[in-house]
Parts: structure tokens; C-alpha cells; sequence
């Protein structure tokens, strides 16, 4: 039978985004932010202090968000965000996964804003207010998604894809699959 530790110690290693996701989108759906790249690496295990024979799985996620917009009647890439911050997956006593919490990443670790579409033309000047402004709305609602997550965790899910460990985190409004690096 499972417990709680012995469920951590058999997650332990580093892991790969499995597939990139949407991440987040304004509510006129006009922008949009899709999770490219990411990592969960420096895992560990340890007691969890709120659950009596818990566990807690923690290590530093490190993400890169793409930014688009509709500009100009189609969506155009409009800024690389990266992101490292500290998340951990609470383990009960019987070894059930019981949710992803985050720390909130308080500024980017990187962000390159792009000057040109996607066919290569400069943005037109104009427009240059009006793509701060998506940027900085985008920003803003991940930022807001990542608080809410401290309170209403992602649900996780272990399994398998191809013979590799799986841990799916199925968040209010999108789901992110993390693939173990060193499975078998």
C-alpha cells in the first residue's frame, strides 16, 4: 500500500512540459498568452507541517509564455516572457495527490518584445500604445491567475505517456502536463 512518502520519493527527478497549452486569455478574447516551453526541475521531498504523514513534492518551475494579440484583423506574436518560480504538489498520508499550489514569481527572468509580424514587417507605430497595452494585460491576468492559484490549487493526476511518469495539473483554466525526464 502507497503512503505519502514513498509516492513523493517515486516522483522525485525533473521534468519537461509534455505540449504547449493557452495559458490565459483576455475576456474579449483579443489576446492571448500559450504556455511554449517549461521545466520542473530541483525537486524534493519533505514532511508536510499541515498533514499529519504528508508529504510535499516541491521544486522551481521555469516557464516561457508566448504573448499574442490581434493586430491588424489576425493574431501576431508580441512579446517572450519567461518565468522561474517555486511550486509544490501536497501528498496525504495514503499517497493520494491532493494539488499544485504556486509561489507567486514576482518579476520575469526574461522578456523580449517583438517589433515586427510574423511575415516580418515592422508593427505599425501606431499601433505601439495599443500592443504595450495587451502586454501589460496579459501580464496582468497571470499575475492574478498565479494568486488565485494559492488558494485553489490545480487538481493533480499521475499516469503515464509513452512509458514515462506523467503528472497532469488540471488548473481552473488550463491543464499543464509535465513529463519525468529520467523515466525509464
Amino acid at each position: 500500500m502507497p503512503d505519502g512518502e514513498s509516492v513523493c520519493k517515486k516522483l522525485l527527478g525533473n521534468y519537461s512540459l509534455y505540449q504547449s497549452y493557452l495559458f490565459i486569455e483576455t475576456l474579449k478574447k483579443d489576446a492571448r498568452s500559450t504556455a511554449l516551453d517549461g521545466a520542473w526541475r530541483e525537486t524534493y521531498c519533505h514532511p508536510d507541517p499541515e498533514n499529519e504523514g504528508g508529504f510535499i513534492l516541491k521544486g522551481k518551475d521555469d516557464t516561457t509564455f508566448d504573448i499574442e494579440a490581434i493586430i491588424e484583423g489576425k493574431y501576431e506574436q508580441l512579446a517572450i516572457v519567461r518565468y522561474i518560480y517555486n511550486s509544490y504538489v501536497r501528498i496525504k498520508k495514503d499517497g493520494t495527490l491532493a494539488g499544485r499550489f504556486f509561489e507567486i514569481a514576482s518579476e520575469q527572468t526574461g522578456f523580449t518584445q517583438y517589433t515586427v509580424d510574423k511575415d516580418g514587417n515592422k508593427f505599425n507605430p501606431l499601433l505601439k500604445d495599443t500592443i504595450d497595452e495587451k502586454i501589460k494585460e496579459i501580464i496582468k491576468l497571470r499575475d492574478e491567475n498565479h494568486r488565485i492559484r494559492r488558494t485553489k490549487p490545480c487538481t493533480v493526476m499521475q499516469g503515464e505517456i509513452g512509458g514515462k511518469t506523467a503528472i497532469a495539473f488540471a488548473c481552473q483554466s488550463y491543464t499543464r502536463i509535465m513529463i519525468k525526464d529520467d523515466s525509464p
